[in-house]
């Protein structure tokens, strides 16, 4: 019996300008899977818990926390949270700055033309 690697990894890409937004690989993972949704859902808000971030991407809640904060100072993640009650965490709506993120990787290719 033979099995694919498809059959028993979880591969995860992401583009690689995307690792000149974010300055680093793991912050590059992250973005790609948070656009990902993002399309998915049709550029509307959309809902993951950190444990479900975890497990797509197999960063760590501290890494994701400076990613998160780093994405939203340059203003291409957004975060709604929503639903806080006494003793029920709130659930925390991502959405992205297409726009902005294009700007960023065009910005980046001229650099690398001139």
């Amino acid at each position: 019996m033979s099995i694919s690697l498809n059959e028993i990894f979880t591969f995860v890409t992401y583009p690689r300008s995307f690792v000149h937004i974010t300055e680093c690989v793991e912050g590059a993972v992250f973005l790609s899977q948070v656009y990902f949704s993002y399309i998915e859902e049709k550029e509307q808000p959309f809902h993951k818990t950190i444990d479900e971030w975890v497990e797509i991407t197999g960063i760590k809640p501290d890494k994701l926390r400076k990613i998160r904060a780093h994405l939203k100072s340059i203003g291409i993640l957004k975060e709604t949270k929503k639903g806080q009650t006494y003793g029920v965490p709130c659930k925390i709506f991502y959405e992205l700055n297409v726009k902005k993120i294009y700007d960023f990787i065009s910005c980046e290719y001229k650099k690398e033309a001139a």
